[in-house]
């Protein structure tokens, strides 16, 4: 029997609403979430030998901030370029000293993407000790489908997500393709909504493995409605199309026949009728058989499913888990043989007259044998996506 999730806050509500299944208060894998960022950074501080950001956000401030830590291993000075990435790739320098707080705040006015790179001087060098591709804070109401990892090139340097406000229409879709990551979500409504890695038709190109989806971990501070978490991987890429066969595949020449030998009667033999056969020519022999066709390439391999963990601290959410591995591609169907070789010539092409007869060329070789047809690819594995609730391990609405 499946159990309806009504996200509450409040663990009493939960216990009595919610028909839950209490799995653990495992606090590592659980941090709270709410609107403020203080609130909804991990349970777990860096430490002192990781570099790493965190959202500094105020709903009631017109811009918002970004706090890097720095690693206690780096110098007081470091070198801080900062370039917006738009068209214009406009970079800022600053030199950041006495960093004795391992702290910089810094203001998010930028509506795209912001890279920063930390450096260190040696000699006359900069050395990147570490960067970080930042996102403004987001604001997404959703009719239809966006694909945020395309939108804003998502890649390993940008560690963390800050949505404030997220609407999912029914059917809209939330793409994260292959993103790993935290997303942190301070308001969630969702119509029936899906946050999903790869469109469930999307294929790799011919030849190359369908992408796995990421790890994700998404903490939500408040949540409404009902929501699709859909974790699948790309499809496989189909296996190459084999070579159309060519003249490089053509099977060899048959051999030319003997030439006819004939002698002129007298010297006036130059007229019609004036030879005489010595000996006849001999018939061309036929041409080889064409060369073996290509194989057809092997179809590529599905990716997995990726994973993903909710953490979920107030609200009345159902959530639909989905996990499933990407469809394996297919191979190719094997190439054609190539086209048998050309006959050899009669012997008897350049007789005067036909006086030693007619014998036939030879006949063109047969075609060549088609190759193997390519192999099919392996589907993807699914892995099983998690949901914690103010700590608490449960089960979502609906899972496969």
């Amino acid at each position: 029997m499946k159990h309806k999730i009504y996200l509450l806050g409040v663990l009493i509500a939960l216990s009595s609403c919610m028909k839950l299944k209490k799995k653990s208060a495992d606090a590592d894998a659980s941090p709270s979430a709410s609107v403020e960022a203080s609130e909804l950074q991990s349970s777990k501080n860096l430490t002192v030998n990781e570099f790493g950001y965190e959202y500094v956000f105020d709903k009631y401030r017109s811009f918002q901030e970004v706090k890097f830590n720095f690693p206690s291993s780096w110098p007081d000075e470091i070198i801080m370029i900062e370039t917006e990435l738009d068209e214009q790739k406009i970079e800022k320098k600053s030199v950041l000293r006495d960093n004795e707080t391992r702290v910089k705040i810094v203001p998010l006015m930028s509506k795209y993407k912001v890279s920063y790179k930390f450096y260190k001087s040696v000699a006359e060098n900069l050395e990147l000790l570490d960067e970080a591709e930042v996102l403004p804070v987001l604001d997404l109401e959703l009719a239809t489908d966006l694909n945020i990892a395309q939108q804003f090139n998502l890649n390993a340097k940008t560690k963390t997500i800050f949505i404030a406000n997220l609407r999912i229409d029914e059917n809209a879709h939330l793409f994260l393709e292959n993103y790993s990551g935290r997303i942190q979500i301070a308001n969630l409504e969702s119509k029936f909504g899906f946050i999903q890695t790869f469109d469930s038709n999307q294929r790799a190109p011919l030849g190359l493995d369908g992408r796995s989806g990421g790890s994700v971990t998404i903490e939500i501070a408040n949540a409404q409605g009902e929501l699709n978490l859909v974790m699948i991987g790309e499809k496989g890429g189909d296996g190459d199309n084999a070579a159309e066969p060519s003249e490089s595949k053509r099977g060899m020449k048959g051999i030319d026949g003997e030439k006819s030998k004939y002698n002129l009667k007298d010297i006036s033999s130059f007229l019609p009728g004036g030879f005489v056969c010595v000996k006849a020519g001999t018939k061309g022999l036929n041409g080889g058989k064409g060369i073996r066709g290509d194989d057809g390439g092997d179809g590529k391999n599905g990716g997995h499913s990726g994973k993903a963990i909710v953490k979920l601290a107030a609200g009345a959410l159902l959530i639909n888990s989905q996990n499933k591995g990407g469809v394996k591609g297919l191979g190719s169907l094997a190439g054609l043989g190539g086209p048998g070789g050309i006959g050899g010539k009669t012997g008897t092409e350049s007789d005067p007259d036909q006086v030693c007869g007619s014998v036939p060329a030879g006949s063109e070789g047969p075609q060549g044998d088609s190759g193997k047809d390519g192999h099919d690819g392996e589907d993807g594995v699914a892995s099983k996506n998690q949901l914690f609730i103010n700590g608490l391990k449960a089960d979502f609405e609906s899972e496969n």
